[in-house]
């Protein structure tokens, strides 16, 4: 398993963030309550063949998802891929599942995924993804029938959520 992100106002280190609190409302916390949820962000890419563009030698897909294909609409809102500037329109918003970007290209780069909360006092997690494009294994050969898989996987945890929030994660636990 890849490592905790904390999520909340109770915890102080690096990558903890503090909650936003509206102005107006009062938001209730349900202290000393931590809540952790799995997820798997990650890209999987198809060689397309030797008559591909040059330009265009791989399909992929970047994504978050659950560690088994969930649905995680019940707490993420939405997610946001930043891609490589050279593609058109590089900022890609998906606020439905599943949380994924299909694209074509020629090479690997780090995408910036931000994952927003359907609670709008967690702030969103940062997450960093290199597509990966070519097996890492020296001696595979290029196939059109088998993907190149990079994943991750972690648990975001949340930290004192609010009451209504806390229902929400317990409710699809």
């Amino acid at each position: 398993k890849g490592m905790k992100r904390k999520r909340g106002g109770s915890t102080s280190n690096k990558s903890t963030t503090t909650n936003k609190t509206p102005t107006k409302a009062v938001v209730k916390r349900v202290k000393g309550v931590t809540v952790e949820r799995p997820i798997v962000y990650g890209s999987i890419s198809w060689w397309l063949g030797k008559k591909a563009d040059e330009a265009h030698t791989h399909k992929w897909t970047t994504y978050v998802r659950g560690p088994n294909n969930e649905d995680l609409s019940y707490f993420i809102k939405k997610v946001v891929f930043n891609l490589h500037p050279s593609f058109k329109d590089p900022v890609r918003t998906v606020d439905k599942f599943p949380f994924e970007v299909t694209e074509t290209g020629w090479g690997e780069f780090e995408i910036q995924i931000s994952i927003h909360f359907v609670d709008p006092t967690e702030n969103p997690v940062e997450l960093f993804h290199t597509l990966q494009l070519y097996s890492q294994d020296p001696n595979a050969i290029q196939s059109t029938k088998k993907p190149v898989i990079k994943e991750t996987e972690e648990e975001i945890e949340f930290n004192d959520p609010t009451e209504t929030f806390y229902e929400v994660l317990r409710k699809n636990s």
